[in-house]
């Protein structure tokens, strides 16, 4: 058998989750440590969570969503790609 240490795979809905959540806390000016405290999570487990690498239970997305005055839903949507100044291309 090997030791070798698996690092969580990022899931493409779990991503997308994730970049949404971080779009609305600079909308909103939260921070992670916000973010951690409202899911209950420590520091690099919320950062996993934006990074796709974990997945959200429900009540983590009903919490992200109170925090960040968004709908569930809207943390699912696919949105535009966004350029370097993070505002929509084109």
């Amino acid at each position: 058998m090997s030791n070798v240490i698996q690092m969580p795979v990022a899931n493409p809905v779990n991503q997308r989750v994730g970049m949404n959540v971080r779009i609305a806390m600079m909308v909103r000016g939260t921070t992670q440590a916000q973010l951690g405290a409202a899911l209950g999570l420590t520091q690099s487990s919320t950062s996993r969570k934006l990074n796709g690498q974990t997945q959200w239970t429900p009540d983590e997305l009903e919490a992200a969503a109170v925090l960040l005055r968004v709908t569930i839903d809207r943390l699912f949507v696919e949105l535009p790609g966004l350029d370097s100044n993070q505002e929509p291309a084109g």
